[in-house]
């Protein structure tokens, strides 16, 4: 799951240096639409595993792909490609034949116990510039992941308002860097 976290943490650096290229006015239209998917969520969370797994199985077959890319490259790694192969089939499963509800919740379930695990870890070893952040994200996900155990009807829905927060603080900190771009272009 490291390697998950890592290429995570790459992506979201990389999306950062492309979003400086982007128009602030189609930043604030990404800001929009996750601010309209955000309230959607919370308004409507009932459903929310099916879209879990769409995005679950393309985060795999993605995921899987990528390994199997990194995996052919000089010096070749034959188990990263089998782990890329296995990851790929997994994608392709999920995406062709939907996991019931229950095998979507336990699937969030272990991706935010890794992601819990990541934060403490991050925070422990001095790596994190936040930590206080970080405590509070993996204290967030324990809750989440004691709520989808202890009731997993209750987590499906938990998990719909939890995505629904994540997703209006991503399009209010999406508005505030197009905002702050605008007044900066204008501003030179």
């Amino acid at each position: 799951m490291n390697a998950l976290h890592t290429r995570a943490s790459a992506l979201q650096t990389a999306m950062a240096r492309i979003a400086r290229r982007v128009p602030w006015w189609a930043t604030l239209a990404m800001a929009a639409l996750s601010l309209v998917a955000g309230a959607l969520l919370l308004l409507y969370p009932s459903g929310v595993t099916s879209r879990i797994a769409m995005l679950a199985g393309l985060g795999f077959l993605l995921s899987g792909l990528d390994d199997v890319a990194s995996g052919i490259q000089p010096p070749p790694r034959l188990w990263g490609v089998a782990i890329g192969v296995l990851s790929a089939a997994a994608g392709l499963t999920v995406l062709l034949a939907p996991l019931p509800t229950i095998a979507m919740i336990w699937l969030a379930v272990a991706v935010m116990a890794s992601n819990a695990i990541e934060h403490v870890v991050t925070a422990v070893r001095g790596e994190s510039t936040t930590p206080r952040t970080d405590y509070a994200h993996a204290a967030i996900d324990v809750a989440l992941i004691a709520l989808c155990v202890i009731s997993p009807g209750s987590g499906s829905v938990a998990l719909a308002v939890a995505l629904g927060i994540r997703s209006l603080v991503a399009g209010i900190r999406l508005a505030g860097f197009s905002i702050a771009r605008a007044r900066a272009r204008r501003g030179a």
